[in-house]
């Protein structure tokens, strides 16, 4: 009967929230993930002795109907500045698979706890097989998790969803496409590759935890864009009638955004690109110039704005959740992150190698504007970190070029050896494939 009166009692609440306009000159809207439509029907809570484990669900799902959970109901994960632990992380997941839990709390015990702590703003985790891409969402104030991201074998693999990532074709028209990476100091790939293959059909978690803290400090940067840590720690309970939706709002009705800060302080310039980017990510139909824009002419004009990667241009909340992944990457594990703009190649199915470079750097969080834009938004979503995490971006090299002409796979392995004697990297020995490298894997 509790039980009973606790859905009863969230079916009512969940219809008080929604959203609405915002009068901001940035709104929460823009930032809403156009994904194909995520069912999400399989998914239960990880722990049923979780005090949310009859909410968790109705409430991660709501934004499919335009709908929000009152804060009262599915509050943030923390509001009084308190240390988050796993324990805490697992009360508020939900899986549509077991596994997804084992190997998710595995990740988690091995991750930093400066990570942990910025799970605060969350209301719920979701890993289900049909997700893809990977998102955050306003109206719910929840991350949903790829689990590409998590899994560790060929059972686990089998399970998943086989559906393709909906941007997947939207670079067909172009004649460049933007691709990215991390590596180390060395050349060596630092993440594993998400798609099963013969080479790469077991993986450890320490060998995706790499990729698996890239994608949370980039859900999580968009946590802590809509409710900053300001926000956050002024919620009191109860909230009344005030959805979750209701304190994104607030925020950007104040103009307390992260993003809106950034845009308002050290804004993207570049108009070409800004279009560019909402043909390569939302699927714009190309015009007659942007598909004649080579790869070499979108990098030069790359080059000299403040961007360290493609996807800064598809919102001003992506700007924001790329420069900090950007930045964090680089702070915990000396991650150096490769972009370039190459050239399609014109042969059906083509090899890692058969996309060459127009435009390419290594380590652009080293170019002062990048850097600059880049310790704001530091300064913003961790501000008590913030002193050592800039300190580090400041002492970073410049950025250096990666060789025009060189196929994508071999340049990873660029370094102060002239470009004849670079050597070669068959995909086989790069356990990559092309989706791993384009300017996408998450919203």
């Amino acid at each position: 009967m509790k039980y009973l009166i606790l859905v009863s009692t969230l079916m009512m609440l969940v219809a008080c929230g929604g959203g609405g306009g915002s009068d901001s000159n940035s709104s929460p809207e823009d930032n809403e993930p156009p994904q194909e439509e995520t069912l999400l029907s399989r998914i239960v809570p990880a722990r049923s002795s979780s005090p949310y484990s009859a909410v968790l669900a109705p409430c991660s799902t709501a934004y499919q109907d335009q709908q929000s959970c009152l804060v009262d109901v599915l509050p943030p994960l923390d509001i009084q500045g308190q240390s988050v632990t796993v324990d805490d992380i697992m009360d508020r997941l939900v899986v549509s698979h077991p596994w997804m839990a084992e190997r998710f709390e595995q990740a988690l015990n091995a991750a930093p706890n400066s990570l942990l702590q910025m799970f605060a703003p969350l209301t719920a985790i979701v890993i289900s097989y049909d997700i893809i891409p990977a998102f955050y969402h306003p109206l719910t104030g929840a991350m949903y998790i790829d689990p590409r991201f998590v899994w560790t074998n060929a059972s686990e693999y089998n399970t998943i969803a086989d559906k393709e990532d909906y941007r997947a074709g939207f670079s067909s028209d172009l004649s460049l496409d933007a691709f990215w990476r991390y590596v180390d100091e060395d050349g060596n790939s630092v993440t594993t590759s998400n798609t099963y293959s013969a080479l790469n059909n077991n993986r450890t978690i320490n060998q995706i935890l790499p990729g698996l803290m890239n994608l949370l400090y980039h859900e999580l940067a968009h946590a802590n864009d809509f409710v900053p840590p300001t926000r956050r720690t002024a919620i009191a309970l109860p909230a009344g009638n005030t959805s979750f939706y209701d304190l994104i709002e607030q925020t950007f009705n104040a103009n307390e955004a992260i993003q809106q800060q950034l845009d308002d302080q050290v804004p993207l310039i570049n108009n070409t690109l800004a279009a560019l980017g909402q043909v390569l990510f939302a699927g714009n139909t190309a015009t007659a110039s942007q598909r004649a824009l080579s790869a070499a002419d979108a990098g030069s004009q790359f080059s000299i704005d403040g961007a360290n990667d493609m996807y800064n241009y598809s919102s001003d909340a992506e700007d924001v959740a790329m420069l900090f992944e950007n930045a964090m990457m680089s702070h915990v594990l000396g991650a150096i992150r490769d972009v370039a703009f190459v050239n399609q190649p014109s042969i059906d199915e083509p090899g890692c190698n058969d996309f060459t470079i127009g435009w390419g750097e290594r380590g652009r969080l080293g170019q002062p504007w990048v850097a600059t834009r880049a310790k704001l938004v530091v300064s913003e979503i961790l501000p008590m970190q913030a002193r050592d995490i800039n300190a580090h971006i400041d002492q970073l090299p410049p950025a250096t070029s990666l060789p025009v002409g060189l196929g994508w796979c071999n340049s990873r392995q660029v370094s102060a050896l002239p470009f004849s004697v670079l050597r070669t990297i068959e995909p086989e020995q790069d356990h990559s494939v092309i989706e791993d490298f384009r300017g996408y894997r998450y919203h």
